[in-house]
């Protein structure tokens, strides 16, 4: 039971708990003795009130309890500040005795649409001919799959797929029920858009909106925060509509807040703007406004202040099963959509029914005040792709209005960018995403069947230059495609053009390995520039000469003798005449002749049929060579021209899918430990992690070695990175140390588990990790003791290493005793089922008879699942023996034992390899609070703390940029901060006790500094800031840093 308790005296401030009200209690009330205010997730000891005592110095209940051993009543005075009263069950306000009746009903009524449902999805196992006719026919078939569809939304996703069977083993037998289903889809996106547009459907009438609105003009000195709040089982996200003449001035802001201290932001509205303030969703119900003038005008300059309404939407999801009868689902929609697009069913699917499904998808994103509409953008994609390439027959939509969209999207981003903005959202890619997939589509995909390149006929037309952006992007998505797979992608004439231009158009490459001579014309050219190949070092065996072409009737040109003085030379003429005589066995000729001042008119005279399908039959798929090749090139110019050339190349503009690129990126760069990441490598003996390479290195190290002191540089070891330069004086070692604990706390390392409550999402402790008691080789338990010294060396030098251990593990590591509290810790559901099982018997189960009735569901047998998910039996035979109401009790101790110590074998390995740096007797003074706080350190940031210790350099404390600084820091999660410091320092833990370095926040010098990110030298603890000049800016890049700085891109 979830029950909510609220005390019975009020609390007075300054005198404490007031006097007990006498008439609040009457006779027969149910009250609880419990400490907790809140909710609880089971009740303590419950009585019934008697009387009450008012007279004593502390106001006393007397209630009757009923003993459970005996059956009978027997009274106590309790004091009144320990009882607590019931005020609401689950969801339901206590209020008179009908509430409890009332949670009653709604329970029953569950447990009915519980069992119904299962009925219905063992009806679906029939035959199709059965089902529909037990059910009366499609119509009411389509009624009882949105049923048992619709609650999948709302709990367990287990019933989708029996459903999704059913329905295609039914579709098979008849096609006809295919229309059925796509105008159930197109009625919800329908009725959906018309909720969204209007903000009401058919006897549902949504509260009215709540209003707030600042002095007009306003105030200029105004500061106050203000709470709103709508309705507990308000449908979210809610809707801020500002009137369009809110308008502020300079310095003044409109923020609004998930919390009442005001640092959790959700939005920000800032004057003087162009444009009115932008509608915004808040996925929250109850957030604050803060609203603070700074104005420091004479009052000559006004402006209107703001208002805005807080609209709700009816809900477009289902809640109930009359719901699901009677209102539209944006998700049931949507989740009907993408099966009608899965393989099994897209033969069947006409094209006037894809195209109807289409236009009710556009309809829903034009309307202004949707919401979720990522959800139909991604649906979007999927239709626009199979309409054109998987369906039978091609469909033809009208695909203008998302071209609209994504010109409009593309400025919007562009304009951000100018903004100075580091990011653009997300919604705004996937709209440009969208929109290029549809114009790719539109102008390639139609051409199927089509060869690799289209037929190239003549006349050979001029190519023009691209309308927007987006057939730009959409251009360069299709050159990607075809170098990525050039066996399936096809490109137009017209590309194949531009790319021939690039190349031959003004331009002309000259490879001889044997003598030769030519004469090359680019008519309209006013010079030529010639450039040699630095390796080719027989330029004395290359005769040159160059001439102008005449317009008279001779045609006859005059050459004049060219001598080769350096690699790249421009000479006056547009006809080139060479001869090469090489003097060597191996010769090799190479240069590059280029046309300067060629007309793309010209360009293409020169071109010929014969010429593009020569360059296409070239043009094949990229390999890995071509990227070495290009990573070469780059890095050319990049070590060539110097750090200018990166200096506006931000982290943000890099994007690279983890799994595609990363096995690319390891190899060209020879990271090892990189590649076995984005493999997922979890086998440690086989791993190339941080991790596994230090064990390589430093297991067979003396532990002597590792026990002396650290040098001046806070270093017990030397690192250095793979493939990175830089001097470690400190950073890099506190860098590797914590990367190397980070990765036993990774999905591509099995070291270590997520525990049960992580990987359930319940309980305490969810991020915790627990050994792997499946780890039982040779290399694994050497891993577990390597595990201790990094221990030892984190409590030895106050190294504050990232360990994220479970309690349970730390109190096993201590030898100290362990019980169903610590597994709890660990694995909370465990815990309740067994507590369900041994004390069954006070829920009236008395024979063995009950037992099995009560928990046959559970099909329970002497073993257990262990943290790793494997099925282990308790005793020889456990699971051939059943448990019953006799030796339930010895089948729970079973489970609790197995469970506390499954890893002990693990933990053992960690302690000796401990013991080898640290005396462990030393260690049974703890308790594993102290010993997680001291081999760890604490993992909140005290940002009082930290400015105490700070030290600037070409800043003061006083300076709005570090004002700005502490403010963006102060609104970061503990988390976030951590990042941070870890960023400027190598680990994410501020030291403890005296620091041996103060943090120092350097002026970042430049021209262009404010549009950099901050640099970090984490072997001083110091960070070089640019002087950003608004906290939005500073929020920006800090958090950039955070995201895209770990890892050695940004730090010194």
């Amino acid at each position: 039971m979830t029950a909510t308790l609220a005390p019975i005296v009020a609390r007075d401030r300054q005198n404490g708990w007031g006097p007990l009200d006498p008439t609040y209690l009457p006779p027969n009330v149910v009250l609880t003795v419990s400490e907790t205010i809140g909710p609880v997730a089971q009740l303590a000891r419950s009585g019934t009130v008697v009387a009450s005592n008012n007279t004593s110095a502390h106001a006393t209940v007397l209630l009757s309890f009923l003993n459970t051993e005996n059956g009978a009543l027997e009274e106590e005075y309790v004091c009144a500040i320990k009882v607590k009263r019931w005020s609401k069950v689950f969801d339901q306000d206590l209020v008179a005795v009908d509430s409890i009746y009332q949670v009653a009903l709604r329970t029953e009524q569950a447990l009915s649409t519980c069992y119904a449902r299962r009925a219905l999805l063992e009806l679906l196992s029939n035959d199709s001919a059965t089902v529909l006719t037990l059910m009366g026919g499609p119509a009411p078939f389509i009624q009882m799959v949105k049923l048992v569809v619709g609650a999948s939304f709302a709990g367990s996703n287990n019933q989708i797929k029996p459903v999704q069977e059913a329905i295609v083993r039914i579709l098979n037998d008849h096609p006809t029920l295919s229309s059925l289903l796509v105008d159930e889809c197109i009625s919800h996106f329908v009725r959906s858009t018309h909720i969204a547009r209007e903000g009401n459907v058919s006897q549902l009438v949504p509260p009215p909106p709540l209003q707030y609105e600042s002095l007009h003009p306003y105030y200029p000195k105004s500061d106050y925060v203000v709470h709103v709040a709508v309705p507990q089982h308000t449908p979210l996200p809610v809707r801020v509509v500002f009137d369009k003449r809110s308008s502020l001035l300079n310095q003044a802001t409109l923020s609004f807040y998930s919390d009442v201290d005001c640092k959790h932001l959700l939005a920000v509205f800032a004057g003087p703007t162009k444009h009115p303030f932008a509608d915004t969703w808040i996925n929250v119900r109850s957030f604050w406004f803060k609203f603070v003038g700074n104005d420091e005008s004479d009052g000559a300059t006004t402006a209107y202040g703001f208002r805005f309404k807080v609209q709700v939407l009816p809900s477009m999801s289902w809640a109930n099963e009359l719901d699901v009868l009677h209102h539209p689902s944006l998700d049931y929609a949507c989740w009907l959509l993408e099966f009608l697009l899965s393989d099994p069913l897209l033969p069947l699917l006409v094209p006037c029914q894809m195209a109807l499904v289409y236009d009710a998808l556009v309809q829903y994103l034009q309307s202004p005040r949707a919401p979720h509409k990522h959800k139909v953008i991604h649906l979007l994609l999927q239709l626009v792709v199979v309409a054109q390439t998987k369906a039978p027959n091609r469909t033809t939509i009208d695909v203008s209005p998302l071209q609209r969209m994504g010109d409009l999207a593309i400025a919007k981003a562009q304009a951000d960018i100018a903004k100075g903005r580091p990011f653009v959202s997300t919604h705004l890619l996937k709209l440009v995403e969208l929109a290029v997939v549809v114009v790719s589509s539109s102008r390639w995909f139609q051409h199927h069947d089509m060869p690799y390149i289209a037929p190239i006929a003549p006349p050979l037309a001029v190519p023009t230059e691209a309308t927007s952006l987006l057939l730009i992007i959409a251009e360069t998505m299709q050159l990607a495609h075809v170098l990525l797979n050039a066996s399936t992608q096809r490109l137009s004439q017209e590309l194949v053009v531009l790319i021939w231009l690039d190349m031959y158009g003004a331009s002309a490459t000259l490879e001889h390995t044997t003598a030769a001579s030519d004469t090359l014309t680019f008519h309209g050219a006013h010079s030529l520039r010639l450039c040699f190949d630095p390796r080719f070092d027989q330029r004395a065996a290359v005769h040159v000469e160059v001439g102008t072409s005449s317009s008279s009737s001779t045609g006859l040109v005059e050459f004049v003798p060219v001598e080769v003085l350096s690699d790249v030379m421009d000479v006056v003429g547009d006809v080139l005449r060479y001869t090469f005589t090489p003097s060597t066995a191996q010769p090799t000729m190479s240069v590059t002749v280029t046309a300067v001042g060629m007309s793309l008119e010209r360009q293409l005279a020169r071109c010929s049929v014969r010429g593009i399908e020569a360059m296409a039959a070239q043009m094949v798929e990229w390999t890995p060579a071509m990227d070495a090749q290009l990573v070469d090139w780059v890095n050319f110019h990049v070590e060539s021209l110097g750090e200018g050339v990166h200096a506006e190349l931000l982290p943000p503009d890099i994007r690279l899918h983890p799994t595609l690129d990363g096995l690319r990126c390891s190899l060209l760069l020879h990271l090892p430990w990189s590649e076995s990441r984005e493999d997922r490598e979890v086998e440690p003996s086989s791993s190339e992690c941080f991790f596994a390479q230090a064990f390589r290195q430093l297991n067979a190290v003396d532990s002597k070695s590792l026990r002396r002191k650290i040098d001046s540089k806070g270093r017990l070891f030397s690192v250095k990175f793979r493939g990175e330069e830089g001097v470690d004086w400190g950073g890099v070692y506190r860098e590797g140390t914590n990367s190397m604990v980070d990765d036993l706390f990774s999905t591509h390392f099995n070291l270590f588990l997520l525990c049960p409550n992580g990987q359930h999402n319940t309980g305490l402790n969810r991020g915790m990790y627990v050994p792997n008691s499946k780890c039982t080789s040779p290399v694994a338990i050497q891993m577990f003791e390597f595990v201790g010294k990094l221990l030892g060396i984190s409590l030895r030098t106050k190294g504050d290493f990232p360990f994220a251990f479970c309690p349970l593990v730390w109190k096993v590591l201590l030898r100290q005793p362990v019980d169903a509290a610590d597994l709890e810790g660990t694995d909370a559901l465990v815990v309740q089922m067994l507590t369900g099982i041994r004390h069954c018997d006070q829920d009236g189960i008395t024979t063995d008879g009950q037992f099995q009735s009560a928990f046959a569901d559970l099909d329970l047998r002497f073993t257990t699942f262990d943290s790793n998910g494997h099925l282990a039996e308790l005793v020889p035979g456990g699971g051939q023996k059943r448990v019953t109401f006799a030796n339930r009790v010895d089948y729970c101790d079973k489970v609790e034992q197995y469970r506390v110590h499954e890893f002990d074998v693990q933990v053992t390995a960690m302690l000796r390899g401990l013991s080898t740096l640290f005396p462990v007797r030393v260690l049974t003074l703890l308790n594993w609070q102290e010993m997680e706080m001291l081999s760890c350190g604490t993992p909140k940031i005290d940002i009082a703390l930290w400015k105490q210790h700070t030290r600037y350099d070409g800043y003061t404390d006083q300076d709005d940029t570090v004002r700005l600084f502490w403010e963006v820091m102060a609104s970061f999660s503990d988390e976030q901060r951590s990042d941070f410091v870890r960023f400027a320092w190598g680990r994410s833990r501020l030291p403890r006790g005296k620091w041996p370095q103060p943090f120092k926040l350097t002026k970042k010098a430049g021209r262009d500094s404010v549009l950099s990110l901050p640099v970090a030298h984490t072997c001083f603890f110091s960070v070089e800031l640019p002087p950003y000049t608004t906290k939005e800016r500073m929020h920006d890049m800090l958090l950039a840093t955070i995201n895209f700085g770990l890892g050695g891109i940004l730090i010194a």
